[in-house]
């Protein structure tokens, strides 16, 4: 599906397929994909969670401003966010993969509680469920997570989209 595409693929797919800039990737992370994602290793619930969420903020600690800035302090530091007049008008928003990536993190911390026994693991706190990192179980989690990283670099691609798509339409 699409959606297998876009979180093995990240941001890349977005800017492959209209929504930014090949510039864009440079500014980010990783170049916009965290290789080695495997959808296979990602649950159904999960998939289900994140297919409707590109392109969306969230709640808790996500946003979106619009910002003015008034004054230069540090014209080195200003100049190295894009930031190279006074009165200059910025975009800053935070949002990450959504319920993609917590529903990941809710199914290998699942698993992670069933298998620590085997690895002889014990913690005081079940939310510290752990696999060892070199072990299947380890590596099925880390190649979903890149998934859920990929969501992300997508979700802020599209998002970053249609702000500039709108900020065209509105200011010409």
């Amino acid at each position: 599906s699409q959606f297998r595409e876009i979180i093995e693929t990240g941001a890349k797919w977005c800017v492959g397929n209209g929504y930014g800039w090949e510039e864009d990737l440079e500014r980010t992370e990783e170049y916009g994909v965290m290789k080695d994602a495997d959808a296979s290793k990602v649950s159904d619930r999960a998939f289900k969670r994140g297919i409707n969420q590109i392109g969306t903020l969230g709640s808790g600690n996500h946003y979106l401003e619009i910002q003015h800035a008034a004054q230069i302090f540090d014209e080195a530091t200003a100049k190295a966010f894009g930031i190279t007049e006074k009165d200059q008008i910025v975009i800053m928003f935070h949002c990450g993969s959504r319920g993609f990536g917590h529903q990941i993190g809710t199914d290998y911390l699942d698993l992670f509680l069933k298998i620590m026994p085997k690895y002889g693991i014990k913690v005081l706190d079940p939310e510290l469920a752990s696999a060892p990192f070199q072990s299947k179980e380890g590596q099925d989690y880390y190649a979903a997570m890149k998934c859920g990283i990929n969501m992300s670099f997508a979700n802020r691609q599209v998002i970053l989209h249609r702000i500039r798509e709108v900020f065209s339409k509105v200011f010409g």
